[in-house]
């Protein structure tokens, strides 16, 4: 019986023997994990070397408050990893809840990393979106007070007159006449501040200056059509003031003379157009009776001048006219020039 139990003892002290023994690929990884963490304390000795006051130290190295942001969050990166190592080589879930042994922080440090990388992420985003706008922006006051200082002050006649030229292109175009727009900045304002009265008096009183001034423009353009008729009246009266003077200077034995020589010439043609006239001869004679009958109105009729004997010297002056063409055609002209005055 001994020597069994003895035997049994031996048999289960070398089983708990065999049981301790890792398997190979364990062993691999175990040893992998070993020279990593070699490598890794020899990378934070020579970090710590090189700043000797720790991240607050690195941190104001970087003048830009984005480049240290992202320094600081990379930082809190690298050493939450490296409390998860820590934990986990000790054989621990840093996730576990702290009654069942974990770490009660680690799931928090690592929710609040989170919500700091999506900041600084926008941050980055809204920097490098800033960077590819145009640099220059328009100031907006500035352009308007620009523009209110170069447009000139226009005086009541220049409005009335712009006025009237867009209506006119309205016009040549088909479109609709607009009305002017009554609600003016002082009314709209006042009708904002609930002052209904006050906002159409304000309209009232500048319906009341636009038509003031559309009768100012009125009466300038009657006043001007009123100068121009005045002048054409005063440059006729003018005109028919040379016309008497010129029939003063000739006189009466000018106007007898040119209507002798007129009826002349039509009693020469009419003689001429006889039996035995010519074309031509007939031609000229009508041309001669309706210059004569032309003339005759315009010229008063000269008495005739009684002869020795009682006989009148009708025949001299027939055969005169009718062999005086050029006297005829002078005062032919004479009457035309006058008729012109």
């Amino acid at each position: 019986m001994a020597a069994a139990v003895a035997g049994a003892s031996t048999a289960g002290a070398g089983a708990a023997a065999a049981a301790l023994e890792l398997p190979e690929d364990v062993q691999v990884q175990l040893s992998t994990f070993r020279q990593l963490l070699g490598d890794l304390k020899a990378a934070l000795g020579a970090a710590a070397g090189a700043v000797p006051g720790g991240g607050a130290e690195l941190a104001g190295t970087v003048a830009d408050p984005l480049e240290r942001s992202r320094l600081c969050l990379a930082l809190a990166k690298a050493v939450n990893s490296l409390h998860h190592v820590y934990i986990r080589a000790h054989g621990r879930d840093p996730f576990a809840p702290a009654t069942a042994g974990g770490v009660s922080v680690g799931r928090q440090e690592l929710d609040r990393i989170r919500q700091y990388d999506k900041k600084v992420s926008r941050a980055i985003a809204e920097a490098e979106l800033r960077g590819s706008r145009p640099a220059l922006e328009l100031d907006v006051a500035a352009a308007s007070r620009f523009i209110d200082a170069a447009i000139p002050e226009l005086s009541t006649a220049q409005r009335a007159a712009l006025k009237r030229a867009g209506q006119v292109a309205n016009e040549r175009r088909g479109l609709p006449e607009r009305k002017p727009k009554k609600a003016r900045a002082a009314g709209a304002a006042a009708g904002a501040a609930g002052d209904d009265k006050q906002g159409k008096r304000v309209e009232e009183e500048q319906e009341e200056q636009e038509e003031a001034e559309e009768e100012q423009v009125q009466n300038d353009e009657q006043q001007q059509q009123q100068q121009q008729r005045q002048g054409a009246a005063a440059a006729d009266a003018e005109g028919s003031e040379g016309g008497a003077e010129a029939e003063e200077e000739v006189g009466p034995s000018g106007l007898a003379a040119a209507a002798a020589a007129a009826a002349g010439g039509s009693q020469g043609a009419e003689a001429a157009g006889g039996p035995g006239a010519t074309p031509g001869a007939v031609r000229r004679s009508t041309r001669a009776r309706s210059g004569g009958a032309a003339a005759a109105p315009a010229a008063p009729a000269a008495a005739p001048t009684p002869s020795k004997g009682g006989k009148g010297k009708g025949g001299k002056g027939k055969g005169a006219g009718s062999g005086d063409g050029g006297a005829a055609a002078a005062a032919e002209q004479f009457l035309a020039d006058f008729a012109a005055k």
